[in-house]
């Protein structure tokens, strides 16, 4: 029998309270409950998790803030009736008051919700969101908007930072400056259209035409009338992608009264017209610390030697990392297509106080030919005569290139691959290492990674 009450565990039980109740009655019992700091760090590693996030705010009372503060950080306003619900939500007047306002980091208006809505309404209740830091137009259609309209949302949300315009076409240039400069704080702008070069014949099937002719106005520097209001903006970041936005963009930074100060650079251009963009790099600053850069579809040779003396005029002695394309190798092209790519590396190792590294993005669809129309032979000579601050260590690059397929991959071979880009570049090629790396996507594109470091003297 009392082996019966030692198998089941009461015997034990009773000696560990007996141990338990006899502590002195002063003698300080030890904490079990973390720091609150460290609960929301291990909180904030659920931000990805909302169900988790939910289960974890009605657990503990002390863990509400932290998990409130992510699961309300983005609203999406998916359509016209939802947002005269969420302005009901917010305007009606209910005996428990609204409390996790303060919480909203970020909005995303999608499919213009503010379509056949009264807009002072939807602006009232915007103007509760006082915290809101990244403005998100998402699959915004082209239609004809109210004349107050950017008016009351720029109000609405005057803590904005972050512009983000994903597949937006906004076709009124009045409608687009007063977006771009109704936002006092703002400093920086993401522009794409993600769909737009699957739903054209390619990356420049004539949609910066229509882009251009309502931007027509102000598409060259100092053509806004001087009378125009326009903000000392201060852009750190700018991310300009495959959109129609894009082009407008561009045209209305380039006027010199905005004041840029870019930090970060990206660009993918892929409209046939330079202009704006050659005239926006002549007004982005000197405080250059990282640029992505890619321009496509365009091999007039004319076009092509203004960028590149555009590119030479750049202030890149802050530079730390130059990243060229993402690039679409394709059997049309030849190296004269990419005549700014060496231009820009030079200018940027040369120029730059700092050790620059390099990353290539490159993508073919065809079979090893396509990989010719890269200039890998004014590249080789390029690395062969580098500033002095690179003797002895040569300059890193890694190659990030997308194959057709990764059953591509898996019948080539990523060393055929590598072979064939080492043939490309014989005058480096004896400082060059090569650390083969696959990284298969979960789309249809796989890709491979090489690393190499360029120009070290022959040993």
């Amino acid at each position: 029998m009392f082996s019966n009450f030692r198998r089941r565990g009461l015997i034990d039980s009773d000696l560990r309270y007996e141990a338990n109740t006899s502590r002195a009655p002063d003698e300080p019992q030890a904490p079990y409950c973390l720091a609150p700091e460290v609960v929301d760090r291990i909180l904030d590693h659920l931000w990805a998790e909302p169900r988790a996030l939910k289960m974890c705010s009605l657990t503990c009372s002390g863990w509400l803030p932290t998990t409130r503060r992510h699961l309300f950080r983005t609203i999406r306003i998916r359509s016209s009736y939802f947002c005269v619900q969420f302005a009901s939500l917010i305007l009606s007047r209910t005996a428990m008051p609204i409390t996790f306002l303060p919480c909203v980091r970020e909005i995303i208006l999608q499919d213009s919700p503010l379509r056949n809505v009264d807009v002072k309404l939807a602006s009232r209740a915007f103007r509760r969101l006082r915290n809101v830091e990244t403005l998100n137009l998402a699959f915004w259609p082209a239609v004809d908007l109210p004349t107050a309209f950017m008016e009351d949302m720029c109000l609405s949300f005057p803590n904005v930072i972050y512009l983000r315009m994903d597949e937006c076409d906004i076709m009124d240039p009045v409608h687009f400056v007063q977006l771009v400069c109704g936002f006092p704080r703002l400093s920086r702008i993401h522009v794409e259209d993600q769909e737009l070069l699957q739903r054209s014949d390619g990356p420049c099937a004539g949609f910066d035409r229509a882009a251009m002719e309502s931007m027509r106005p102000i598409v060259y520097p100092k053509s806004l009338n001087k009378r125009t209001t326009l903000p000392d903006l201060v852009i750190e970041r700018l991310d300009l992608l495959p959109s129609k936005q894009c082009f407008r963009l561009a045209a209305v930074l380039c006027q010199p009264r905005f004041k840029l100060r870019l930090r970060y650079l990206r660009v993918n251009w892929s409209c046939r017209r330079l202009s704006p963009l050659i005239h926006m790099l002549d007004n982005i600053g000197d405080a250059l610390e990282e640029i992505v850069f890619a321009v496509e579809g365009n091999d007039i040779e004319k076009d092509q030697s203004w960028l590149a003396d555009q590119i030479k005029k750049l202030t890149v002695t802050n530079v730390r990392s130059l990243t060229i394309g993402k690039a679409n190798l394709s059997s049309g092209m030849n190296e004269n297509t990419f005549n700014w790519v060496p231009v820009l590396i030079r200018h940027v190792l040369e120029r730059s106080r700092h050790l620059v590294d390099l990353h290539f993005h490159l993508r073919f669809e065809e079979d090893l030919t396509t990989l010719d129309a890269f200039p890998w032979t004014r590249l080789d000579r390029l690395f062969l005569t580098l500033p002095a601050r690179y003797i002895g260590r040569g300059v890193y690059v890694q190659l990030h290139i997308w194959v057709p397929a990764v059953d591509w991959v898996r019948r080539q071979g990523i060393y055929e691959l590598g072979k064939s880009i080492r043939g490309k570049m014989p005058r480096s090629q004896c400082g060059m290492r090569f650390l083969d790396r696959h990284k298969p996507r979960g789309y249809e594109q796989g890709s491979v990674e090489y690393d190499m470091v360029l120009g070290l003297p022959t040993i």
